[in-house]
């Protein structure tokens, strides 16, 4: 499904096949960490009363799978900072 119009998206294309390959790195981790910000926020909206630190844990769990998440609280360090 898109809903850009199509000569906007055109733009877009051709912006994007002119940039630079650093520039277009740049722009892919930039939407690779709002994408990781906005997931964690998700869990932490959803556990409005949860520590950081099982809000962190509960979004591993959840990107990584339980073994990575049991590893971690087994390891017993902070996470997050």
């Amino acid at each position: 499904m898109n809903d850009t119009n199509p000569k906007a998206q055109a733009v877009m294309d051709a912006l994007l096949r002119a940039a630079s390959p650093a520039r277009r790195a740049s722009m892919s981790f930039a939407l690779t960490d709002a994408t990781l910000r906005w997931s964690r926020n998700a869990v932490r909206e959803s556990m409005p009363s949860a520590s950081e630190q099982e809000v962190l844990l509960r979004w591993v769990r959840l990107t990584y799978g339980p073994e990575i998440e049991a590893r971690l609280r087994k390891d017993g360090r902070k996470l997050g900072g």
